[in-house]
C-alpha cells in the first residue's frame, strides 16, 4: 500500500534490513503494535527532531525504561494518541481519492453466513483482511 519496504521483526533482524537498505533513521515513527520492544525501537530509531508516535494499544500497566538523555540528545518528540474522532472523514477521503491501494489488504469478501467460519480459522483471517458483506448470499 506504497511503503518502500516491510520488516517482519519476527523473521527479520531488523537492523540488518534496515542497514541493507541504507537506512539509519526516521523522523516520523508511528509505533502501532502496542509491545513495549516496539516502543523502545521507535525511540532508538528516531532521528534529531523526529516525531514517535506512539499509537499502539499496550497492557495498561505496561512500562518501558525511557533513557531521558536519548530523547534529550535527539529532541524527540513523543505523542500518543487515545482516540480520535475526527479521523473518519478525513480516512474516507483518502480512501475514495485512490491515492493508496486497499484492494490489496483484502483476502476474500464473504456473507455474514459465513462469519462463524471465519471466526472460527484462524489460519483464514491470517491471509488479510475478510470483508463481511451482510448483503451477500
Amino acid at each position: 500500500v506504497g511503503a518502500d519496504i516491510a520488516i517482519d521483526p519476527i523473521h527479520e533482524d531488523v537492523e540488518s534490513v534496515l542497514s541493507n537498505h541504507g537506512i539509519k533513521d526516521f523522523n516520523t515513527v508511528i509505533e502501532c503494535v502496542g509491545h513495549k520492544k516496539t516502543m523502545l525501537d521507535a525511540i532508538k530509531y528516531a532521528s534529531k527532531n523526529a516525531v514517535v508516535m506512539l499509537f499502539g494499544l499496550g497492557n495498561p500497566s505496561d512500562e518501558i525504561p525511557i533513557k531521558p538523555f536519548e530523547i534529550f540528545r535527539k529532541e524527540i518528540v513523543i505523542k500518543s494518541s487515545y482516540t480520535n474522532p475526527y479521523t473518519q472523514d478525513r480516512a474516507n477521503k483518502l480512501i475514495n481519492s485512490g491515492r493508496i491501494n486497499l484492494k490489496s489488504l483484502i483476502a476474500e469478501t464473504v456473507s455474514l453466513k459465513e462469519l462463524s467460519e471465519v471466526l472460527k480459522d484462524p489460519a483464514r483471517r491470517r491471509k488479510g483482511k475478510i470483508i463481511i458483506d451482510p448483503w451477500k448470499d
